[in-house]
């Protein structure tokens, strides 16, 4: 298989999944766009030399997350991340639904890395633990804790609220 068939490939596998990831980080239809293009210039540029030493669904999250913050220190949000997320368009018309994803998403957006990137990827990129584990240099049992810690004080920071 020719490397561009290869590359078409993991695009159709993973775009979606990674534009999510992206989506859910940058807030900005546009931006994770761009970025997801930018991520896969760099899959079909790093191709040849990847090693295989994890999996190539990881190999490409780790570009994409590397991508984003190259691209967050370009552009430092000039206004708190919660006044700008998008509401889902299937829930459009159920404003109760809508305040919901808000304060889940304003209580992702407080969260200080790597905690933040951890949800991201469990919950919009659809990552195993062991896969996040990889990408941040942490072990599986630290991705699990900490996501059902992150997951358990989110669900009693919404009934609250």
């Amino acid at each position: 298989m020719a490397a561009s068939d290869e590359v078409e490939v993991l695009y159709r596998r993973y775009s979606q999944a990674v534009y999510g990831y992206l989506l859910s980080m940058c807030r900005d239809r546009h931006a994770a766009e761009d970025i997801l293009q930018s991520t896969f210039l760099q899959v079909i540029r790093g191709i040849a030399g990847f090693r295989g030493d994890g999996s190539v669904k990881t190999w490409i999250f780790s570009i994409a997350r590397n991508e984003y913050f190259r691209w967050l220190r370009r552009n430092p949000p000039s206004l708190p991340l919660d006044e700008s997320i998008p509401a889902p368009t299937d829930l459009a018309g159920d404003y109760r639904e809508r305040e919901k994803i808000r304060e889940a998403f304003g209580y992702l957006n407080g969260l200080e890395e790597p905690l933040r990137s951890l949800m991201c990827l469990r919950i919009f990129g659809g990552l195993s633990f062991r896969e996040i584990a990889a990408l941040q240099g942490r072990t599986e049992v630290w991705a699990r804790v900490n996501f059902m810690r992150c997951k358990n004080r989110m669900l009693e920071h919404l009934e609250e609220e």
